[in-house]
């Protein structure tokens, strides 16, 4: 991976708390198992005085759907910056995320035939041990925290919460909007805005009492257009990060 600014913001958990800037240049590897349950699928929708289904913008059928499901994995990165030092010649990462995902419509009607809301939760563990020196002042940590922290030899990092959602505008185009926060930030919020739908507030001082909640959420917008689906199924996607300042463009091929 390489990064074209040469003036990065820090927006990288550091191993020992905080955040750091990423190296401009670096090598990446990794290995992850990823499963998921579909708790609910509906069915396409017919033509009008058909059995036939409609055919969609995508090359496969698109049907409402609830589903769940879990990754995990690890990743190790090396430098190949003269002047970036992390104090290990390797660093390594392992993370496991949890997301619950509902789709509803079938990407077939020209208009507002696609919504798409996906819940996840990410945890992760980076470089530097999480166990004291001392062994007599270690604390009892739950299996979960094992997990992650690899037993110890990587230290956690805080629970981060991402809610994206997606919808369709006119014909192949869909708009995408992602909102990612801390595990405290998202409960708070989750909190106010319980209480404030509880107190029959209005719609916009409950947006208000969620937002305040929110102290550094990162932001992302972006759009995707399906091409056709004689061309297998691949799409152009176009994403901008408010929060890094930074934008992407790319063509994903085989992308379902």
């Amino acid at each position: 991976r390489k990064w074209l600014s040469k003036d990065l913001p820090a927006f990288e958990p550091a191993p020992g708390g905080g955040l750091r800037k990423p190296p401009r240049k670096e090598l990446q590897a990794g290995a992850s198992f990823e499963q998921q349950f579909v708790l609910w699928r509906g069915r396409r929708r017919r033509k009008a005085n058909s059995t036939q289904a409609q055919t969609g913008y995508t090359a496969m059928p698109q049907v409402p759907t609830l589903s769940i499901g879990g990754i995990y994995g690890a990743v190790a990165r090396k430098s190949l910056d003269d002047d970036y030092s992390s104090g290990r010649s390797v660093d390594f990462q392992n993370f496991g995320s949890i997301a619950v995902h509902a789709q509803a419509g079938s990407f077939s009607r020209p208009l507002l035939d696609f919504t798409s809301i996906n819940l996840r939760i990410d945890a992760a563990g980076v470089g530097g041990s999480s166990r004291p020196l001392d062994a007599e002042n270690q604390k009892p940590v739950s299996l979960a925290d094992r997990f992650i922290t690899m037993d110890g030899r990587l230290k956690a990092n805080p629970l981060s919460v991402t809610l994206s959602l997606g919808q369709q505008l006119i014909g192949p185009l869909r708009l995408r909007a992602e909102v990612r926060a801390s595990g405290g930030e998202a409960l708070n919020a989750t909190r106010a805005g319980i209480s404030a739908i509880k107190a029959r507030k209005p719609f916009n001082e409950v947006t208000e009492s969620v937002t305040k909640q929110l102290l550094s959420p990162e932001v992302i917008y972006g759009v995707d257009c399906a091409l056709p689906p004689v061309l297998g199924s691949a799409r152009v996607v176009a994403w901008y990060n408010v929060t890094r300042r930074e934008g992407f463009a790319e063509m994903r091929l085989f992308d379902l």
